[in-house]
């Protein structure tokens, strides 16, 4: 009886354990989706400001050229990055999201400055026709 009794013991903590295990497996496979849904949308986000920053680079310096190159290597390695998630193990899926939030945040940044430096040359554009047509009127 006893010996009965401690084998439903064993199986019940086991069963919980095996339960316990298999929600931890949907949170985490949830938690990959709900992460790469997010990060998807941010690259596509990004697409869109790129193609922008592209569209100037064409008349602009060559360095201003190979940095928008630069630019779309990285965000392609991030893309890159992004599709390896779903081979990640359980185990490894930690690492791999802290990797990709930060390697976003850089390939973020790196746009960001990209932009500004579009920014300010339309600006200086900007800044040197209207001193040209004041010029003109006087």
């Amino acid at each position: 009886m006893k010996r009965c009794a401690f084998a439903l013991l064993v199986c019940g903590v086991l069963t919980g354990g095996a339960c316990e295990n298999d929600e931890a497996v949907r949170v985490t496979r949830h938690d990959r989706r709900q992460f790469y849904v997010v990060m998807e949308s941010k690259l596509r986000q990004m697409d869109r400001g790129i193609a922008q920053v592209d569209g100037a680079a064409a008349g602009a310096d060559s360095a201003y050229a190979v940095d928008v190159e630069n630019l779309k290597r990285s965000q392609r390695d991030l893309r890159d990055r992004l599709s390896a998630m779903d081979a990640a193990s359980d185990q490894s899926w930690p690492a791999l999201k802290d990797s990709l939030e930060f390697y976003y945040r850089i390939v973020r940044a790196q746009y960001g400055d990209i932009a500004t430096h579009e920014t300010r040359a339309e600006t200086a554009h900007m800044d040197s026709s209207s001193v040209t047509e004041a010029m003109q009127t006087h």
